[in-house]
């Protein structure tokens, strides 16, 4: 018996909800992913589209039975009414703010939530919904744990995700032109692909630096002094636990997936989506680091341990013992 996995973006590094699916397809036993991008089969990575892969979720799940069916984004699920019968598993990565009718759906689906937050989401839409919690595995590689530059003469805020809405980028634009009015001595670094917003209006602005798509993200900002995650909504939020992991000093917006610390005094919040909030919380952040750089750079109080999760291995033995097949 194997695993079918069905997503929109299959590319392996494009965001969280790919580093989950490509470790259970490293580690659990016979899978094959189908996307509207790419499809991995037999080791062999070809172009799909939209069409393709559709019509192969309806060829496994009405007609193979013998694979588990594992689903990655919601526009798969109202398919599955065709043969409500049929056991398929759903993974759920975000807290949608719209469409969440589809989650009503009667059928016979086991949800994996990857956040106690995300289950209580999807429970408060659909209360006979079957939810199990895995939450997603934070790996941390030493090299590129945080580098303090006590000589940079500039004050570096640096963005890792993609350049799209959900990410609240555009919020975080707006914000850091109308901070750097007021203290130039200040750069803002976006590092991530291309998104659903427009950046021609700034790309002109020698404050804000594009260094698009990165490989090793944190490799690039490891001497960053300030890491902003403006997220409008998220299931989980892996940079901001990332960020955590790897020494930064963290601005984020006030969402509950993100959880909190009143003794990390490098992590701090503003009010979600609220750009002058936003734009409060840089100054303020700005006036405690040029009153004393030295002090902040060196984040001498920082907490040892600052999220509680483990690690993917961790993550993918959890999903192993859901789906019943193992290869550890």
């Amino acid at each position: 018996m194997g695993l079918i996995h069905f997503i929109n973006d299959a590319d392996s590094e494009a965001g969280g909800a790919q580093k989950i699916l490509h470790s259970l397809v490293e580690n659990l036993a016979s899978s094959e992913v189908y996307g509207f991008d790419f499809i991995y089969k037999n080791g062999l990575k070809k172009r799909s589209n939209i069409i393709i892969c559709f019509f192969y979720f309806l060829i496994y799940f009405l007609l193979r039975p013998d694979y588990k069916v594992i689903i990655h984004h919601r526009a798969f699920l109202p398919f599955t009414l065709l043969m409500p019968k049929r056991k398929s598993y759903f993974i759920c990565h975000n807290i949608f703010p719209s469409k969440n009718f589809i989650f009503k759906i009667k059928a016979n689906i086991k949800y994996i939530a990857v956040s106690d937050e995300v289950k209580r989401y999807i429970l408060s839409i659909n209360n006979s919904a079957d939810v199990v919690v895995i939450n997603n595995g934070i790996d941390i590689n030493e090299k590129y744990c945080r580098v303090s530059k006590l000589n940079n003469k500039k004050f570096n805020i640096s963005f890792v995700g993609r350049i799209s809405y959900q990410k609240g980028i555009d919020l975080l634009f707006e914000a850091f032109l109308d901070f750097h009015m007021k203290y130039n001595q200040t750069l803002l670094n976006v590092i991530g692909p291309l998104g659903d917003i427009d950046i021609a209006k700034y790309q002109n602005n020698e404050s804000i630096i594009f260094h698009g798509y990165h490989k090793e993200p944190f490799l690039l900002c490891k001497s960053t002094d300030l890491l902003v995650v403006p997220s409008r909504y998220e299931g989980f939020g892996l940079v901001y636990y990332e960020a955590l992991g790897y020494k930064h000093s963290v601005l984020a917006s006030n969402l509950d997936i993100f959880q909190k610390n009143d003794a990390d005094v490098y992590l701090s919040f503003f009010e979600q989506c609220n750009k002058s909030d936003l734009t409060k919380k840089l100054e303020s952040i700005y006036l405690n680091f040029i009153n004393d750089p030295e002090s902040y750079r060196s984040m001498d109080n920082l907490l040892d341990v600052r999220h509680p999760y483990k690690n993917t291995f961790e993550m993918t033995k959890s999903y192993g013992e859901v789906f019943n097949e193992e290869k550890f």
